[in-house]
Parts: structure tokens; C-alpha cells; sequence
């Protein structure tokens, strides 16, 4: 991530489904709320973006950065093992220490799931084992499941990865329906206009 996108980034100084903003904390601080978004965003169409280096006072959000005795607690591998101990199937975040506004911030990119949606695997402060967290539209939080809407969102991704998965594996065998429906198409049309000549 460059500078310009991380800008743009903070400048929302909200929320989003998409983004998480933690304060200038150590890794301590926030290591079970980092594992639980991180599994809620992988839940999400396109993933999202943990920014830390924000702090926020009621509904304001200020890039403050991350200072540096803050910032050498956060071990890339260590995180992505933390998380992974709570994540089934496994998240594959992407961590970037990004300098703007002459601070530094360490942005955490979540993708979304690979072929299934990620469940809690694990019991921990603030997450339960067999949850699947989600950031719904109706209130920007990290929460577990609450309504058929917020299922019926997850499954329908997890359904479009599935199909995308088989299409692309009937490429790989050689067939292209691309072209089997367009010469279909043509010699149904071909067929049809000679029986009104």
C-alpha cells in the first residue's frame, strides 16, 4: 500500500465495513480483536484493512501513528500465527508499515476466504469456538452471525469462489463453454431463421 492510499484510507474517519482503525497500541493490547476482525473481514466480499496508529475518541478518529516501542511488538509471523489459531480454514493477512501525515502506521490487509467461509476454531477472550464473525451493513462492528441476511450474504460469495473454482478447473481440462454456447447459439439462430424461408 502507498502512502496516497493509506491517506485515503484515514481519511474516511469513520468505520467501514471494510476498515478497522486501532490506536497507537501494542500487540498485547489488541491481539484477540485483531484475530476476531481479521476472521470477520475474510468473511466480507473483497476483504478489508486493519489500520493501526488511529485513535478515537467518541465518534472521531484521529491518525495519531504508531510509536516506535508500539510498533516493535507487532511480529508479522507471530500475528499471522495468532490468528491462524483461531481461524479455520487459514487467513493469509498482509501486514505494511506505511508512513503518511510524518507518522507511521501498520496496516494489516485481509483478504476475503479462499473456497470457505472462516469459523472460529478456538475459545478466547471475546470469541467463542464455532462462531463466524461478520462486519454487517446495518451496524459496523465486528459480531458474530445474527440474521439469515448476514448468512445468506457469506453463503452467496462462498457460492460465486465455488463456481469461479469449477469454472476455472473446466478450463484447465479443455473446455471452453465460451465457445460451445456462442457455436450453439449460432447454429440454433441458423436453424431457426431457415425454417421461416
Amino acid at each position: 500500500m502507498n502512502k496516497e492510499k493509506l491517506e485515503e484510507l484515514l481519511k474516511f474517519g469513520r468505520e467501514e465495513r471494510f476498515l478497522e482503525y486501532k490506536g497507537n497500541v501494542n500487540w498485547d493490547q489488541i491481539k484477540e480483536k485483531i484475530a476476531k476482525t481479521s476472521m470477520a473481514m475474510s468473511n466480507l466480499q473483497d476483504g478489508g484493512y486493519i489500520i493501526i496508529g488511529v485513535s478515537q475518541s467518541g465518534n472521531i478518529f484521529t491518525p495519531e501513528g504508531l510509536s516506535e516501542q508500539n510498533l516493535t511488538s507487532y511480529n508479522f509471523e507471530d500475528i499471522r500465527s495468532f490468528i491462524n489459531k483461531y481461524s479455520d480454514p487459514p487467513i493469509n493477512p498482509e501486514f505494511e508499515i506505511v508512513e503518511a501525515y510524518d507518522k507511521t502506521f501498520l496496516v494489516i490487509k485481509i483478504t476475503e476466504f479462499k473456497t470457505s467461509p472462516i469459523i472460529c476454531k478456538k475459545d478466547g477472550t471475546g470469541i467463542r469456538r464455532g462462531a463466524i464473525y461478520f462486519r454487517p451493513a446495518k451496524k459496523i462492528e465486528t459480531s458474530e452471525i445474527s440474521d439469515e441476511s448476514e448468512m445468506r450474504e457469506i453463503l452467496n460469495i462462498a457460492t460465486e469462489r465455488k463456481f469461479r473454482e469449477f469454472m476455472e478447473s473446466i478450463k484447465r481440462v479443455g473446455i471452453n463453454f465460451d465457445n460451445t454456447i456462442q457455436s450453439n447459439d449460432k447454429t440454433k439462430l441458423a436453424e431457426e431463421i431457415s425454417e421461416y424461408l
